[in-house]
């Protein structure tokens, strides 16, 4: 699969301490994603389509683009969700460097604003594997490939750059993970309407 970088604007890499704020914080804002993402994939033996790509982005430090793939467009959350056994593809592109840290961090906010206190618990094993696995890739680059899969009868997999960590947890977590952006308490609200095409 490839990308192109919509226009040829040079970046730098940042080293703000904070620099987590891009994935979840909000004051972020969305806008059209700078990236060409394909518009289907296949994925697990399942056809997936693009349903909605962006620009993420806080004041402004450009963050990451982020592309959403489905069994078709679906315009809500409780829809996704409940869809049958099938494949999942998140695909985030970044635009700063961010470190491992960062990443785990910024999944444990957005699990706690769409979770009850119960519901994290029974999340937590899942949580600590898929934090040890993001140690292991130790961070992502300006540029860098990353997804989040989940493949049925086998789990959520984490991937950077065609590298891909072992399978973690099950159906239900991974909705747990797209919670984060497409939940009750999304990271950025315009992000959530142009994924699911509202």
């Amino acid at each position: 699969m490839t990308f192109r970088k919509l226009g040829t604007k040079s970046g730098w890499k940042s080293v703000l301490c904070g620099i987590f704020l891009i994935v979840l914080s909000d004051l972020g804002y969305a806008k059209p994603a700078e990236y060409q993402f394909e518009p289907s994939i296949k994925l697990g033996g399942d056809q997936l389509v693009l349903s909605g790509s962006a620009l993420r982005s806080v004041l402004f430090i450009k963050g990451y683009s982020i592309g959403f793939y489905l069994p078709k467009k679906i315009s809500n959350f409780e829809e996704v969700a409940s869809l049958p056994n099938t494949s999942f593809r998140i695909m985030i592109i970044p635009h700063k460097e961010l470190d491992a840290k960062a990443w785990t961090d910024s999944i444990e906010r957005g699990f706690s604003k769409n979770l009850s206190d119960q519901e994290l618990v029974q999340m937590r094993p899942f949580m600590d594997a898929i934090n040890e696995e993001l140690k292991q890739m130790k961070g992502v680059d300006v540029g860098d490939i990353c997804t989040l899969d989940y493949i049925p009868q086998q789990g959520v997999i984490v991937g950077k750059n065609g590298t891909h960590s072992k399978a973690i947890g099950d159906r239900v977590f991974f909705n747990n993970i797209l919670g984060i952006w497409l939940g009750d308490v999304p990271a950025d609200e315009e992000l959530k309407k142009t994924i699911l095409g509202q």
